[in-house]
């Protein structure tokens, strides 16, 4: 019953069974990309449904948890609230530094930097057994996977901070 409504700062989830109301919008989440997102697309996964929105710009993504409320629950337009904070996953420029660092890819007659630079032309996600896959395409038909097999989804601030100041550490 929702869809999702993507502006230049914010991702709304727009409740189509409140069409000729105006409490429509049910929750609100900052993307945090630095350019407009064109590519949007969701997935129900272990009782949640995880949203991608991307940019045309191949480092630019970012990952929402929407946890679904009962139908008892159901927001209004007078408290829409951010329900988790967006997360950004490695990109194939993250793959590529670390590949890098291995001492693997590094013969200069490779092109692989400029096939990574190449704009987005699309994400996916499949469901495949337990695990959620991300399929990314950029504009030369290179195809980038990503594996979720669990969703980590912060309750508090602290929390995200705890988990962000570990990953920082890595």
């Amino acid at each position: 019953n929702g869809i999702y409504v993507s502006s230049t700062h914010n991702v709304l989830l727009y409740d189509l069974r409140y069409t000729k109301r105006r409490d429509g919008f049910q929750k609100q989440w900052s993307h945090g990309l630095k350019n407009t997102p064109i590519f949007m697309h969701s997935k129900m996964f272990n009782n949640d449904e995880l949203v991608n929105i991307s940019s045309q710009i191949s480092v630019e993504s970012c990952m929402i948890v929407n946890t679904l409320e009962s139908a008892e629950n159901i927001l209004t337009t007078s408290n829409v609230q951010q329900t988790t904070y967006p997360w950004h996953p490695h990109s194939i420029y993250d793959s590529f530094k670390k590949v890098i660092l291995k001492g693997i890819c590094l013969d200069p007659t490779l092109n692989v930097r400029n096939r990574i630079d190449m704009s987005r032309c699309g994400s996916f996600f499949l469901k495949d057994e337990n695990k959620l896959n991300l399929y990314t395409l950029n504009s030369i038909g290179d195809i980038f996977v990503q594996n979720f097999t669990e969703i980590n989804n912060p309750s508090n601030i602290e929390e995200l901070y705890d988990k962000y100041s570990e990953w920082n550490d890595f």
